[in-house]
């Protein structure tokens, strides 16, 4: 476990994900094709002052990323672990130097808060992240609480084949505006390199959805996360997500 405070570094039935998936960290360098994005396009940009997209933030670290992430309470959000990573530097970011940007639209957003510390999932390798891209997630802890009524809740259950799902993220391409994809599905339960269970799913989303929350709607109507976005087909739509149980874990070792 990776654990990063202000100043201070601490040290069912799955199929083998065999298809090459590829981070979803923005690239400075145009690219003909991005991943995680079909020939038909079904994002639509959403509006971020309602639920359950208020919870949907955009994280930034200077020099190193711009992902997604999203709360799980006003003090608490939840992103991909190889958004935190600097390959360029051989270390994960100091938890000062990530910005958390509530309700950002075209360059304005509702609030900016720094994280105050951060905790890795347990077995997440930046340095082999197909064999451990199960658990390629983060815990934030901020600074300062977000107001309002923001925080998702994890699905208890993991989603059964074909249920319909919906992705939030800041894609690179259209990086200014949350975009969705509001009618894609699971694809099942995979297993990354390393065996490590992932969600495998059919929604649109290419670099800077890292982190983002992968939506199942509940008997009643409400949100749950079933996962978080990180990884994409490289040549189609589509991509995988950390499973909800893994979440749940991470959330609890605080």
């Amino acid at each position: 476990m990776v654990r990063q405070d202000v100043g201070i570094v601490w040290r069912g039935h799955q199929r083998r994900w065999l298809g090459l998936i590829v981070a979803l960290l923005p690239s400075l360098a145009a690219a003909q094709h991005l991943p995680g994005l079909g020939t038909d396009d079904p994002r639509v940009a959403i509006n971020t002052g309602r639920p359950p997209w208020n919870s949907v933030v955009r994280l930034q670290i200077p020099g190193v990323a711009v992902c997604t992430a999203f709360m799980t309470s006003p003090t608490r959000a939840l992103t991909a672990a190889h958004c935190l990573y600097s390959a360029r530097l051989g270390h994960f970011a100091p938890a000062a130097s990530i910005h958390v940007l509530s309700g950002y639209s075209d360059g304005a957003f509702s609030q900016h808060v720094l994280a105050q510390a951060y905790i890795v999932a347990p077995g997440y390798d930046p340095r082999a992240p197909d064999h451990t891209r199960g658990a390629d997630a983060a815990m934030i802890t901020l600074a300062t609480p977000v107001p309002g009524g923001v925080g998702l809740e994890l699905a208890r259950t993991v989603p059964s084949e074909g249920t319909m799902l919906m992705l939030a993220g800041y894609s690179q391409d259209r990086a200014q505006r949350l975009q969705i994809d509001p009618k894609c599905r699971s694809l099942g339960i995979v297993a990354d390199a390393g065996g490590q269970p992932l969600l495998r799913h059919s929604c649109a989303g290419t670099r800077g959805t890292s982190g983002g929350p992968l939506l199942m709607q509940s008997a009643d109507g409400s949100w749950l996360v079933a996962g978080l976005q990180s990884g994409a087909n490289p040549t189609q739509i589509g991509g995988v997500a950390v499973t909800s149980e893994t979440l749940a874990a991470l959330l609890k070792s605080q």
